[in-house]
């Protein structure tokens, strides 16, 4: 009862940790691409992107759909909730590398919350909810195979390898981290011996279910086939073992920079997340604790550097990864781990358990307030380079100027301002804003998965054959007299009554562009209470 109380103390202290570093956080971090295709596929329960072969990566926001169906607010709940779940795994795994050290797995738990210092995708709660629940999902799997070995039950194994199947097909770069959890088990502590068959027949089977799921993630790539398309055109790859280990020593570097701007940890959120992580270290780790032998210490470090390395090592690959973005997520628990073994080992330097411990408490709470504090300097920067504003006023600006649209119509935006970066982007918010009926689409924009051709019948838009399926679309066809084109330019959103031939080309004979037939003033859809 007394374990359990003692987990219970220290998920309220993580939440409580999460709470108040991320409450300055804003939902409206919009990098622009995904966030209105993963609100209104989620709004659908569809599950799958078939273009990047991953079908189960937007199962893990589909909980912000029971909390806010028509609004971004619920994925900021749900990146949050995962983030302190995240942190309590990493908690609960140091518990099992380093039993008799509770303040060194507090720190690490608290630390793969707090300290991600250069991820500006970290804070994009929308798009990253996914990569949050991931991770998440990542560590809940590795945990179950340490405590299956710890314990000797299969049926745990199972369950590990269930939750990495999860992971792994939302989200391949789950894989290295995986491939790497048997490294930790010689370090959990068992009840009894197990004989090297036993050893040998428990890696065997982990490794095997994750070669499994590595096969399925890599075919599709190797054959070249449409389901891949991301990963060959956007990321691709280069194996060069040199500029591999090059691209891996950055990544390190980056995740374990001290912070530039020392002004950031006088911020008061700074200092209020330094205060709970100390209280809640006191309530929740401290008391009862033992100081671990320096080999022991060390070999956590490196324990956790390992990790961290596995976390890169997918995404790595592609010479894409050329910065932190996007990157500091699968490796924050390692980087955790690392950093909280090497308090413990700078604090055992000094003289006395009581000034050990106290040191210890410092430089911990230390290394979360400047995560806290570099967490508001990106929300700042954030705050600037957001697409929500201009998105947002561009479909404001759009609802004013055509309230409703028939069904059938086409939306035609040429956006000259790259407010829309890609068509799917555009494409989803209109389906939202003016219902499943009404077919939206950007040119000036990437068309991956959608396109627009237009011939003497009139304009055809095609979903790529790969994404028809799972996310219920088809090609419509629309005639002259049912589209109706915008133009969006100098930050200024103009209906355009006469056919724009200098950018769309002359108007077949015969043909007419009557774009006021296709505007009523029927009720809103539902979706568009995401504009309120």
């Amino acid at each position: 009862m007394k374990r359990h109380r003692r987990g219970l103390l220290v998920a309220a202290g993580l939440a409580a940790i999460t709470a108040v570093q991320y409450g300055g956080v804003s939902w409206r971090n919009f990098g622009g691409v995904d966030e209105w295709l993963i609100l209104s596929l989620n709004r659908q329960a569809v599950l799958s992107f078939p273009h990047t072969n991953r079908p189960l990566t937007l199962l893990w926001p589909l909980p912000a759909r029971l909390l806010t169906p028509y609004g971004f607010e619920g994925y900021l709940l749900v990146h949050l909730a995962y983030s302190a779940a995240a942190g309590w795994l990493t908690w609960l795994l140091a518990r099992r590398l380093v039993p008799k050290a509770p303040a060194l797995a507090f720190t690490a738990g608290a630390l793969a919350i707090s300290w991600a210092p250069l991820d500006m995708a970290r804070l994009a709660v929308v798009q990253t909810s996914v990569a949050m629940g991931v991770t998440a999902a990542t560590l809940l799997a590795i945990v179950l195979f340490v405590e299956s070995w710890r314990l000797d039950r299969l049926l745990l194994l199972a369950a590990a390898v269930v939750v990495a199947a999860a992971a792994a097909r939302s989200y391949e770069a789950v894989l290295g981290l995986l491939f790497g959890a048997p490294l930790l088990l010689p370090m959990v502590p068992t009840a009894t011996a197990r004989g090297r068959r036993r050893v040998l027949l428990w890696v065997a089977a982990w490794e095997a279910a994750v070669l499994v799921l590595a096969v399925l993630a890599a075919a599709p790539l190797l054959g070249g086939a449409m389901g891949t398309v991301y990963q060959s055109a956007v990321l691709r790859l280069d194996p060069d073992p040199l500029r591999y280990l090059a691209r891996l020593g950055r990544q390190y570097l980056w995740h374990l920079a001290p912070p530039e701007d020392l002004g950031e940890l006088a911020l008061p959120r700074t200092a209020a997340t330094a205060l709970v992580f100390v209280a809640a270290a006191l309530l929740a780790a401290v008391p009862g604790g033992e100081a671990p032998s320096r080999k022991r210490l060390a070999k956590v470090a490196a324990a956790g550097l390992m990790l961290a390395g596995m976390g890169y090592s997918v995404l790595a690959l592609s010479p894409a990864t050329n910065g932190p973005t996007r990157m500091q997520f699968l490796s924050a628990p390692g980087i955790a781990l690392f950093l909280s073994a090497l308090v413990q080992l700078v604090a055992s330097l000094l003289p006395g358990a009581r000034t050990r411990a106290i040191a210890a408490l410092v430089l911990a709470a230390g290394w979360v307030a400047a995560g806290a504090g570099h967490t508001q300097g990106m929300q700042r920067e954030w705050d600037r380079i957001s697409f929500w504003p201009r998105q947002r006023d561009c479909l404001t600006a759009l609802v004013r100027q055509a309230p409703a649209l028939r069904e059938g119509s086409l939306l035609l935006l040429i956006d000259e301002d790259g407010t829309w970066p890609f068509a799917l982007t555009f494409r989803h918010a209109g389906r939202l804003v003016y219902g499943d009926g009404v077919t939206a689409h950007a040119l000036g924009s990437d068309q991956l998965l959608y396109r627009a051709t237009m011939d003497a019948a009139g304009v055809r838009v095609s979903p790529w054959p790969i994404v028809q399926g799972p996310w219920h679309e088809r090609t419509t066809e629309h005639r002259y007299d049912q589209v109706v084109v915008f133009r969006l330019s100098g930050g200024l959103l103009s209906r355009l009554d006469t056919w724009p031939q200098t950018q769309l080309g002359a108007l077949p004979g015969g043909a007419r562009y009557l774009p006021a037939g296709s505007i009523t003033d029927a009720p809103a859809p539902p979706g568009r209470r995401v504009l309120d």
